[in-house]
């Protein structure tokens, strides 16, 4: 797992930053596989299976060194600065509609958006 953690797509970035902000929230809500079901409607090319292996590894990745993969996260995203907003503006929305965070799901969510400024 180690090797992986700056390898990967959109996809994994995605899935990687909502099970670390739902990892401060102690809990990992409905609407928040919600959101990560229409992330994977939204990217055809990816299978049901791929999916769910992709999200399976990536709270694997994030339990062998968190703070290495959440630090690798824009390495998952293309460079271009329009992709990387889109990107930040679907994470915010799908974190918004999992509710209200705590505080340390909220510095986790504003150390990711930094991140990827």
């Amino acid at each position: 797992m180690k090797g992986r953690i700056a390898e990967g797509n959109a996809v994994e970035a995605a899935a990687r930053v909502l099970v670390y902000v739902g990892k401060a929230q102690h809990r990992i809500e409905e609407r928040t596989f919600n959101s990560l079901r229409k992330l994977l409607l939204a990217h055809p090319e990816v299978s049901p299976a791929e999916f769910k292996a992709a999200v399976r590894e990536q709270w694997a990745i994030l339990a062998v060194d968190e703070r290495a993969a959440v630090e690798a996260l824009p390495q998952l995203l293309p460079a271009d600065a329009a992709a990387r907003r889109d990107f930040s503006s679907f994470i915010q929305t799908t974190v918004a509609a999992t509710g209200k965070l705590n505080p340390d799901g909220q510095r986790r969510l504003d150390e990711v958006l930094r991140l990827l400024a």
